[in-house]
């Protein structure tokens, strides 16, 4: 590959300055208040339970005990979430203990820890995608990345979540699998792609389709190639057998290791991952085998299709709700009340959400025919790193047109065919213009840079203004924020010796579990299905009597509502009727219950409710 050392050395040292300036950037923002997130809390629900967990583990130092009992009380519950980002927002937060206490250091360091795992990524990026690219273009991928909004929202401030650490452990393992297919045979390679690939499953099961790919990649490369692919693929699949072994028995206790559970690491994913290792073991152990070494790629593409064929069958019958995903053991009822209102697992294709998708679309168009402009021109090149690329795009361009959660990994890995590109664009444009002035080259390069990132956003965002569909806009209601609210209870909990238990909106139930220490029914995830029934039973409730029996089979203590309009929308799709969440906003009389004054402003925002009788 032609390299451009120059050019390579100056991108170099601006992505070194990038990845501190966005650090810098995101915290200072944050601090003036001018971020999304308001300074002082975190972007979303999920982000308040994280740190819950993580106190807790610090507190009790029970790595095994999952259940968070002050959630869904008196009977807790048993989040689908793993211990490496426990681990890794426990380690901060130890660090820092000795200058600002545990906790003030745990709230920091959720603060700025996806920033950091974002400037981590610009620094990865060159790297990964060198082996396809040239040092000056692929330092090019790290800017690109800043024009992915479908991506960028993952690692914002505030926002202490496992989303951040996927996207980065992906760059890695995209970065390690490049080596693997363009360089020769290297155990350490293979080793580390399986210990990434295994900690990436530890921490979220939706890793397993990068693990997909890259055993169909290995096993095209087989069937067409040969070569060493069958060395790369016994060390790349055993070694990833033993390491999500070790994961899971880090994961879950000993009596807890059949478990099969299809939303967290266990013998379900194991068992898939064995499967397909134990094909490349016979395939390995019969590789001298005259019949079989005579062979040729027809032979392959037959016994791999059979072993795929299998492995298919064997799942469907051992583990048949693998195959519907993490939600596949969900409460249905929960369904329609809830998760059916969750953006990250709805798809993008519902008008407001069509942005970041027709952005992802258009890039992997782009990147796609570039692609196979490559392939076209240059046959004989080493072309395998591509192909994989391409594979890549297409697997999780289409997998984000179905959940939008998956839209970073298609821009992420959509950037090597873009920054390709690109960087034909800039060489053709610096011998264009090497006849002009130094300043005006200085400005042409940037803006064709800013005007490249930029035109996906823009097709995006023309062809949502085209069809009508308004943007994502979350209703800014003016209301007291809950951490004052959260303040309120704690003044009232000093005067009793137990925690009281509340009942409230399901997104308030972490930041009361995380700034109190109130137990709380409902809390926004799917294995507390019983939490969120019963808190929108009694909400939803038309008659008293049905309201009063639900809160004494719970033993609520208190009951708050507020002006939140996103509150009033979860509780309209309950019949028409008079709800209980209505007539506690009304001013309806009820002997059972005795409203607990507020100060202001927090009067005109919540009305907390003592059961009385």
């Amino acid at each position: 590959m032609e390299t451009d050392s120059d050019s390579a050395e100056i991108s170099k040292y601006f992505i070194y300055f990038l990845s501190v300036f966005i650090i810098v950037l995101l915290i200072v923002i944050y601090v003036q208040g001018h971020a999304n997130v308001k300074k002082g809390e975190f972007a979303d629900t999920d982000c308040y339970m994280r740190l819950n967990r993580v106190v807790q583990l610090y507190e009790s130092g029970k790595w095994y005990d999952s259940n968070y009992a002050r959630s869904n009380a008196p009977y807790g519950v048993n989040l689908h979430w793993t211990r490496p980002l426990d681990v890794l927002l426990l380690t901060g937060a130890l660090i820092a203990k000795p200058f600002v206490g545990f906790k003030t250091g745990l709230f920091w360091w959720g603060v700025i820890i996806s920033p950091f795992l974002l400037a981590a990524s610009v620094l990865f990026l060159p790297w990964a995608f060198r082996p396809i690219l040239e040092a000056s273009a692929s330092n090019i991928v790290s800017i690109l990345l800043l024009f992915q909004v479908g991506t960028l929202g993952q690692y914002y401030v505030g926002r202490p979540d496992h989303h951040s650490l996927l996207g980065f452990l992906f760059i890695i393992l995209v970065g390690i699998i490049l080596r693997i297919i363009q360089g020769s045979f290297n155990k350490t390679m293979c080793y580390l792609a399986a210990i990434i690939g295994a900690i990436s499953v530890w921490i979220h099961i939706e890793s397993m389709m990068f693990i997909f790919l890259s055993f169909l990649v290995f096993g095209i490369f087989w069937i067409f190639k040969d070569e060493d692919f069958i060395n790369k693929n016994i060390h790349y699949s055993a070694a990833l057998v033993v390491f999500t072994a070790v994961a899971l028995v880090l994961e879950r206790p000993w009596y807890d290791l059949t478990s099969i559970e299809y939303d967290k690491i266990s013998i379900a994913h194991l068992f898939i991952i064995g499967l397909i290792s134990l094909f490349w073991v016979i395939v390995f152990y019969f590789r001298h085998n005259t019949v079989f070494a005579e062979r040729g790629r027809t032979w392959r593409f037959s016994i791999a299709s059979f072993a795929a064929i299998i492995v298919v069958l064997c799942v469907w019958l051992f583990f048949p709700g693998f195959y519907r995903g993490g939600y596949a053991d969900i409460d249905p009822r929960i369904v329609p009340i809830w998760l059916d209102n969750i953006n990250e697992v709805l798809s993008p294709l519902r008008g407001e959400f069509l942005m970041p998708l027709i952005s992802l679309l258009g890039s992997a168009i782009v990147g796609t025919s570039y692609i196979v402009f490559i392939l076209w021109k240059k046959p004989n090149a080493e072309i395998k790193g591509w192909i994989f690329v391409l594979a890549g795009i297409l697997l999780f361009a289409t997998a984000g047109i179905f959940s939008r959660r998956l839209l970073p990994y298609g821009n992420i890995i959509t950037l090597a065919p873009l920054a390709a590109l690109l960087s034909v664009v800039l060489r053709w444009e610096s011998a264009y213009f090497k006849h002009f002035s130094t300043i005006i080259i200085s400005f042409v390069r940037p803006f064709t840079i800013m005007a490249f990132g930029a035109g996906f956003l823009l097709i995006g965002y023309g062809f949502q203004n085209i069809i009508g569909a308004a943007p994502v806009t979350n209703k800014t209601d003016m209301i007291a924020p809950l951490s004052q609210m959260c303040n309120e209870l704690n003044k009232l909990s000093a005067k009793q010796k137990h925690p009281s238990r509340i009942l409230a909106f399901i997104d308030y139930g972490p930041e009361i579990l995380y700034r109190t220490n109130y137990e709380v029914i409902a809390t926004p995830y799917h294995r507390n299905a019983q939490g969120i029934l019963d808190a929108y039973w009694i909400m939803t409730a038309t008659s008293d009597e049905k309201a009063h029996t639900l809160v004494h089979q719970r033993g609520i203590d208190m009951i708050l509502v507020s002006n939140k309009s996103t509150e009033e929308q979860y509780y309209a799709t309950a019949p028409k009727q008079s709800t209980l969440y209505e007539r506690l906003r009304k001013d309806s009389i009820m002997n059972w219950v005795k409203e607990i004054p507020l100060p202001q402003p927090l009067s005109s925002s919540y009305r907390l409710f003592r059961v009385v009788g």
